[in-house]
């Protein structure tokens, strides 16, 4: 009995070492690595916004009880949950800024660049006009104002998409620079605003190539 165990053990381990060395270069993928750091960046603001939300139910009525177990929290627990929407409910903005600022380290430029690239890929990407809202001004007229935009995807339905802006943003910024497709200002420039600068033409065209594409229209139609 204990040769068989011992030998389907020995067939596990040789099952585990067989995944180990295509597992490591699969983990070694420059864009598995960006969304490893990344989501890894992240997690503190998850984790902060997961405790205020076990403290918002400890301090409310109807939350794990009929009565608040610290009914001295009771009064703060708006405060309490909006912090875990802050957090947990706009994780993929958390993630999107990580993802981008890792993947542009490994890519080789500024981490600004990629977190801000990225970051204005999402947003791109999950743009979502709600009509003109109606404004009621103090003497009673009413009129158009400004479009409004949703922030259904700024959460954990919004992590793919997050995924998916950093791939196309950090490519495209990439490709600019190893062309030499944007503004290339003097060595005695600050680099910050060098960096600035050379962003320009590379966010142009991820804006050229985002705005309206089949998968915005996809995401908002989900």
């Amino acid at each position: 009995m204990s040769n068989e165990k011992q030998s389907f053990m020995d067939k596990m381990t040789g099952f585990v070492d067989k995944l180990a060395g295509p597992m490591t270069k699969f983990g070694n993928i420059p864009f598995i690595r960006a969304i490893t750091n990344g989501m890894i960046g992240s997690l503190p603001v998850t984790m902060v916004g997961s405790i205020f939300l076990v403290i918002y139910l400890l301090g409310s009525d109807g939350g794990l009880t009929t009565k608040a177990l610290l009914p001295f929290l009771t009064p703060i627990a708006g405060k309490l949950v909006l912090v875990n929407s802050l957090s947990m409910g706009i994780m993929a903005i958390y993630i999107t800024v990580a993802m981008g600022s890792e993947y542009a380290e490994i890519k080789g430029f500024s981490r600004t660049t990629g977190a801000v690239g990225s970051l204005f890929a999402f947003m791109l990407l999950n743009y979502d006009s709600i009509g003109n809202l109606v404004v009621k001004a103090a003497d009673g007229t009413l009129s158009a104002g400004a479009a409004g935009i949703s922030t259904a995807y700024w959460g954990s339905a919004g992590v793919i998409t997050a995924m998916v802006a950093c791939a196309i943003a950090i490519n495209i910024i990439d490709i600019c620079y190893r062309k030499n497709i944007k503004i290339t200002l003097p060595d005695s420039v600050p680099p910050a605003i060098g960096d600035s600068f050379s962003a320009i033409i590379p966010y142009f065209f991820l804006a050229l190539g985002l705005l309206g594409n089949p998968y915005t229209d996809w995401i908002q139609s989900a």
